[in-house]
């Protein structure tokens, strides 16, 4: 016997397939911003949505681990995250970390932070992962951020204004 597929089932189908790719990540990704990601990914490093990483939050033995530089923390991180630099990293504190933990990287796209977390795998920490996005992708689909101070906030340091472009929700600064 054959089975034929109607139109409403490929309609279905199809539909099926973009609301599950759309949502893969939580919420649609522009697709140029994707295209750019590709350029300095790894496909082999770990990555995870915002979407994800947004429920671990807080979560015991979790770390979010901002690699930018001091200025880009300042004016705004994810809520608990902790600062270790990228050019000067703190290894003092990365040290501090139980090397079974989850450690979240995460820098302004995502490129810095890949670099960091495959060091950090090469000293033996077992469950590292990068944001995929970063910051600019977190902030576009406004989720939380806090400044130095701990209040909440949507500026966003852009880096320069060559990767500030991405940033399209949220008001960029170079401080």
């Amino acid at each position: 016997m054959i089975k034929h597929t109607s139109y409403l089932q490929k309609g279905m189908l199809f539909w099926g397939i973009f609301f599950l790719i759309s949502t893969l990540f939580g919420q649609e990704v522009d697709p140029k911003y994707q295209k750019m990601l590709h350029r300095f990914y790894d496909e082999d490093f770990k990555t995870i949505s915002p979407e994800k990483a947004q429920k671990l939050l807080y979560h015991e033995n979790v770390y979010f681990l901002d690699i930018r530089e001091k200025k880009e923390f300042q004016v705004s991180h994810i809520p608990g995250a902790m600062y270790v630099g990228y050019d000067h990293l703190d290894w003092d504190a990365i040290n501090r970390i139980p090397r079974d933990a989850r450690i979240i990287v995460y820098c302004s796209i995502g490129a810095r932070s890949q670099k960091i977390g495959k060091r950090l795998l090469e000293k033996n920490f077992k469950h590292v992962e990068n944001l995929y996005g970063g910051l600019f992708l977190w902030a576009n689909q406004e989720r939380p951020m806090i400044n130095k101070n701990g209040l909440p906030t949507s500026y966003i340091h852009g880096y320069s204004p060559t990767w500030g472009k991405w940033i399209k929700k949220g008001q960029v600064v170079y401080p």
